[in-house]
Order: C-alpha cells, then structure tokens, then sequence
C-alpha cells in the first residue's frame, strides 16, 4: 500500500509542479465568480506541505500564489489530494487546520502585518468509491445550525470593560468583582477607582466569598498605582473596618510581597506627604491591621513622635513580626 500511496503522491506533485496543469485545474473547477477576480498570469507555485504528519504516505498538497486582475494584493489557492481508500469523515477540520497552518507561517513570515491573505483551499479526491463525506464544518458541530451560523466565522463576541460601567458590575456582584478588578488593572491612579471596587467587594464578602474577595483584593493591589500610598492605605483600613481578617491578610501579603516596592514607598510616601490624614495616625491604623492590637504605651510613644521618628518606623514595619521591632531604633529619633 505504501508503495501505490507513494507513486500517487509522486504522480501528483509531478502533475501540479507543471504551471500549465495547475492553470488549467483552477480554471477548470473554481468557480467563475472567483475565477473573474484573479489573474491566471501571477500563477506561481509555493514550497512547503500543510498535511498531517501521519497522513504523509496518503494525502498530498500544493500551495499556489496568485494576484488580484483589478485590484492590488494576492491569494493562496491551495488543492488537497487525498489517496485514501476511505472517506475522511473530519475532512473540514482537517481543511481548516490546514488553512490556519498557512496563515500561521505568512505571519511568521511577515511578523510587522496583522493581516493575511485570503487562501481558498480545493479537495481532489480520486478513491474507489464516490465521496460521501461531509463537506461543511458546520455538519460536524453538535449544536443548532441557527446558533452555528450566527457564530462561526463571524465577529466574535467581545465583552470589552471600558464599555461596562462600574454600576453596572456592581448588579452581577460575583462577576462583577472580576471585571472590575481588571477594568482598572492599568489605571494610573487608584484612588479612583478603589471606593467602587471596595462597593463589590464588600457585596461577595457579605455573601461568603471571603478567599475570591481577598484573591481580587490582593490582585487589584498588585497592580496599584497612586500619588498617594498613605490615602489610599487610610481608605481600605477604613472601609473594610469590620473586616479584619481581611486587612490582616492584605497587609501581611502586602508586607511579605512587595516589602520592597510598594509598600515601602507607599507607607515612606504617605508618611511625608499624608499629613492631611495623619502621619500618626496612619501608622496607628497599619500596625492595628496587622497586629490587631497597640498597648497605649505604643499609642502615646506614637503621638508624641516627631516626622523622622514616624517615618523610621514606618520603615521598621515593613519587615517587622512584631511591635517590639517596629520600634526598636525609636530611642534613636524619638524626642519623647
């Protein structure tokens, strides 16, 4: 068999590689609408094979290059020799992963285009029996041809978040905690945004939604961007008050995650520009979020501090396990 498969494959690419042959094949058997828009004369054959692998010995191909007649630009035509015995019951998805294969080596090809050619792709089949297959993809997908031909190769439906308003995630709270997580992902200033994702996600932690809410707490975080750490800080500490596992959690993450980046210079940040809040304060509330309780020692040592006081321990806290080492240099700066 495999030596009947391979003089088919021969026979045919000998055939095809004469120009003469293909011309008159096209021309043959496409369709004159199509015919009417190309010219024969561009006609040039292309190197490469788009089979299977494992249907190397019983399927062969050609790739040709042809221009528009009236307009600039070209077309693959591509034919597909079959020698098998027996119909190719999945013929259409074979067909179409060999189209998209094209398409995928242009582009590689042509990295600067975001566009392709249009490949129009023919069947030659010469088995012993009349084809019988199916011939439309849409015979092989299990679901109503009324939904198939509303979706298949036609736009595809898009759910673009700059289209959604943040009232209208905030109806279809579960859902809508996801997508605004990532509407604002890339957002330049967070304090925007933050009262509104605080909103839905108060909504999913109210309905049991504890480990997805802390998941798109710490995710919306990550991505933070604001002129003012310490304001932002002050919001989450006062909007998820009741929440204290939560906060504990998120600073913790916070502390551990990005100690080095967002933190520092968020708390850094806030201390020297947050005075509106409260330097002291702000301090107060971040160490209550994670150690969940100040001795009034530390509260009064808090408030009687100067700014670099404050701000050294600010600095302490971010590697900080306990209180003690939050203020373990205040000797050094305090004026207390």
């Amino acid at each position: 068999m495999t030596l009947i498969h391979n003089a088919h494959n021969n026979f045919f690419h000998s055939a095809f590689s004469k120009l003469q042959v293909a011309k008159e094949f096209f021309q043959q058997h496409l369709p004159l609408v199509i015919q009417r828009q190309l010219d024969f004369s561009t006609l040039e054959s292309q190197s490469g094979s788009y089979t299977d692998k494992d249907l190397k010995h019983s399927a062969s191909d050609m790739l040709y290059r042809i221009n528009y007649l009236k307009k600039s630009g070209f077309a693959y035509l591509y034919i597909l020799a079959e020698h098998q015995s027996s119909v190719d019951n999945r013929m259409p998805l074979r067909l179409l992963r060999y189209v998209t294969s094209i398409w995928n080596e242009y582009l590689k090809k042509n990295p600067s285009e975001d566009t392709f050619p249009l490949v129009i792709p023919l069947v030659f089949y010469n088995g012993p029996y009349k084809y019988n297959g199916p011939r439309d993809i849409r015979e092989l997908i299990k679901a109503p041809l009324e939904l198939i031909d509303l979706f298949l190769f036609k736009p595809f439906q898009l759910i673009d978040t700059h289209d959604i308003s943040d009232e209208t995630l905030r109806e279809r709270h579960w859902a809508g905690l996801m997508q605004m997580s990532m509407k604002h992902a890339y957002e330049k200033e967070a304090l925007n945004y933050i009262q509104s994702f605080i909103e839905i996600l108060k909504q999913v932690l109210q309905a049991g939604g504890t480990d997805y809410g802390l998941s798109a707490l710490k995710y919306i975080l990550s991505r933070a961007k604001t002129v003012d750490p310490g304001q932002l800080l002050n919001i989450l500490e006062t909007s998820l008050a009741e929440e204290d596992s939560i906060m504990a959690s998120v600073v913790d993450y916070l502390t551990q995650k990005y100690k080095d980046t967002w933190l520092q210079a968020g708390v850094e940040k806030g201390i020297e520009q947050g005075i509106q809040y409260g330097e002291a304060q702000l301090l107060l509330n971040i160490l209550m979020a994670k150690f969940k309780e100040v001795p009034e020692v530390y509260v009064q040592k808090i408030y009687r501090a100067d700014d670099r006081t404050l701000k050294q321990w600010a600095v302490n806290f971010i590697r900080a396990n306990t209180l003690e080492e939050v203020f373990k240099e205040h000797d050094a700066y305090s004026n207390s």
